[in-house]
């Protein structure tokens, strides 16, 4: 059985048209099924009307019944009395009759004489074609064009204002204080090593925010709007954001973001990873080169200055960091830190459980649910391992430790290093906690 079982005419009119041009819809369905008796047309007939709506947009509710029928393959032939009952605009005008025409339907309007399956019903579609693309690169350029206004004079030109920020009906931005100093936690955080879930449950639990994706942390820390930095078609606004972080510490937050981000499949071993800092106040760089020990080739690994261009060596720099490391562990009571780790350990697996129960109840999509459970089983093992470590740590042993047990030790405790590349002499760690 054809698919395709009826026809149907439709008929739009708004009331000012009603009332200026004379062709309602009850002239409109009457000049339709005038059409339908000439021709033949056996299916069945349904009318669809849209009284008082306007052609400026497709948001009429006839129109888009029609087109869904349409879409289902239910749809033989659609009839209207002119093209301009379908839209004004010759963009929609050509979306619409380009979906009738990818269905294999035909469209028929009357007093245009028009049928897109005919040979000049087909040029007429081309040509239609090159109009609306000809209006809507027009309507783009004036749009971009307005938005440029705007921002000239200092005023945000979108809809949608960025976290951060409040705007007033005039279009200015003023600083959100409760919006701006998560802002500025998120980037503490950041700075200081923490990973992205890690932030995640840190504005859970202090907070009530809870971000869409993991990744939302991250476009948050690297937005240049945070230090008043706003660019709109290759042009720099400074005077639409107010900054909520100062340049610096902007500045520092990218050089982490960019290191973060290396591919090295072996970034894992880089104890010191986004850490390392030189006198001169450069983030370093991670590099490494393969020597022969022994006849055996053997690999180092190292943290370079870009400013300076100078170097120190991976297995120097955790000599010269775990003399500090240990005495500061040791001026810790380790019993109370070990009861920290188990309470910590408790928290995550509820954290765990409460994310596995949003799931469930479809709060959460799969994949948020899926990679945040990866990394809470990864924390887990970590603070499982950092138990071990701290109940028999001690100088002699601190060396004999698995590299994964020396890294999460670093991770947990050391914020940043900074070290004097010219005298080989570690200046300062910042300690976590």
């Amino acid at each position: 059985m054809d698919s395709k079982q009826f026809t149907i005419c439709y008929c739009r009119v708004s009331t000012r048209e009603q009332a200026d041009e004379g062709y309602g819809l009850d002239a409109q369905e009457s000049k339709c099924r005038e059409y339908i008796k000439l021709y033949g047309y056996e299916e069945e007939v349904k009318i669809y009307r849209d009284e008082g709506f306007s052609a400026k947009n497709m948001k009429r509710p006839m129109l888009q019944k029609m087109l869904d029928d349409v879409e289902k393959g239910a749809v033989k032939r659609v009839i209207i009395y002119k093209l301009d009952r379908l839209s004004r605009r010759v963009v929609d005008t050509y979306k619409i009759i380009n979906m009738i025409n990818e269905a294999k339907c035909q469209l028929i309007s009357v007093m245009d004489r028009l049928d897109i399956t005919t040979s000049n019903g087909k040029m007429v579609l081309g040509i239609l074609s090159v109009i609306a693309e000809w209006e809507q690169n027009v309507i783009s350029e004036r749009t971009l064009d307005g938005l440029a206004a705007k921002a000239s004079k200092n005023q945000y030109p979108f809809s949608r204002v960025p976290f951060g920020w409040d705007k007033d009906e005039d279009g200015y931005l003023s600083v959100n204080k409760r919006e701006a100093e998560i802002v500025n936690k998120i980037v503490d955080l950041y700075l200081e090593g923490e990973n992205l879930l890690s932030i995640s449950t840190y504005l859970e639990e202090n907070y009530q925010l809870h971000m869409n994706s993991l990744n939302s942390i991250k476009d948050l820390v690297k937005r240049d709007i945070n230090a008043g930095i706003f660019k709109y078609r290759g042009k720099d606004y400074p005077g639409i954001f107010p900054p909520i972080i100062d340049a610096q510490r902007h500045e520092m937050a990218m050089d982490a973001y960019t290191h973060r981000q290396i591919n090295d499949p072996e970034r894992h071993k880089y104890l010191f990873h986004s850490k390392v800092y030189c006198m001169c106040g450069e983030l370093c760089e991670q590099s490494s080169t393969i020597k022969k020990t022994n006849n055996k080739p053997f690999k180092y690994f190292y943290y370079v200055c870009p400013s300076c261009r100078r170097r120190v060596n991976q297995d120097r720099l955790l000599s010269s960091v775990s003399v500090l490391l240990l005495e500061h562990l040791n001026r810790e009571e380790k019993t109370e830190d070990i009861s920290l780790i188990h309470a910590e350990l408790e928290q995550l697996e509820e954290r765990a459980q409460g994310l596995a129960d949003r799931y469930f109840s479809q709060e959460v999509q799969e994949d948020i649910y899926l990679f945040s459970m990866k990394e809470y089983q990864k924390k887990r093992t970590a603070l499982e391992n950092e138990i071990k470590v701290l109940e028999m740590i001690d100088a002699r042993e601190f060396f004999n430790l698995e590299w994964r047990e020396r890294k999460n030790l670093i991770d947990r405790y050391i914020s940043s290093v900074t070290y004097d590349m010219v005298s080989k002499v570690l200046v300062k760690i910042k300690f976590k906690r």
